[in-house]
């Protein structure tokens, strides 16, 4: 069995010691006696995860899991001479100065509207994965609520009918919970990110979930 993992800095592993070894994704293949290629990416958008997807999906995986990044993310070209794409968020902007990025943000950004992108594009993925027969997980970092705060119930009274398009059998903890409440109260490195131990829950968790739909025994 192969596995294709994608993902943000929670998925790639970062601060651990030996995320070769011990990332949830890595942890997931041992467990199962599974191949695995974690092309998870630190800061990674929602836009560069869906691009690697489609980059990769026909060398033939077994299982894909997404653990989805922040739609505050997106990736742009930011060389007009050179195809370099790069990932800014509002945080990201702010720490290397990007003025023209937080201008952005600031006057022009909607985050409303970039969160209805992303669902939209979480439920054309699963009609397309399901088309071609691909066993996928989808996860989140947090609960929708501890990433949006309060604006959480206008988020869901915009976005219901979105929401209600999306088949949340392969959906894990959505949209309740993500990968910090799974770790939890698991030790965190000083960049914010769950450690072996969160790891570890978070492979358990998914290996449950996958045990219960019958992908494993």
């Amino acid at each position: 069995m192969k596995l294709l993992a994608l993902g943000d800095s929670f998925t790639i592993g970062a601060e651990l010691k030996n995320p070769d070894k011990d990332s949830y994704p890595s942890l997931l293949a041992q467990s199962n006696g599974w191949q695995v290629n974690n092309l998870a990416v630190g800061g990674a958008s929602n836009d560069k995860i869906i691009r690697l997807l489609f980059e990769n999906i026909n060398d033939g995986y077994d299982v894909i899991i997404i653990g989805w990044s922040y739609p505050d993310r997106m990736e742009i070209n930011a060389n007009c001479d050179v195809v370099s794409p790069m990932d800014i968020s509002p945080t990201y902007a702010s720490k290397l100065n990007y003025t023209w990025a937080l201008e952005y943000y600031a006057k022009h950004y909607n985050r409303l509207l970039n969160y209805k992108k992303h669902w939209a594009e979480v439920v054309m993925l699963q009609s397309y994965l399901k088309s071609r027969g691909q066993k996928y997980i989808f996860c989140n970092i947090t609960g929708l609520q501890s990433d949006i705060g309060s604006a959480y119930n206008d988020y869901i009274n915009e976005l219901n009918y979105i929401f209600k398009q999306i088949d949340l059998t392969y959906y894990i903890g959505w949209p309740e919970s993500g990968m910090v409440e799974w770790a939890f109260p698991s030790p965190k490195g000083p960049g914010g990110h769950f450690l072996e131990e969160g790891h570890r829950k978070v492979a358990d968790k998914i290996n449950e979930y996958i045990r219960n739909i019958g992908w494993i025994s």
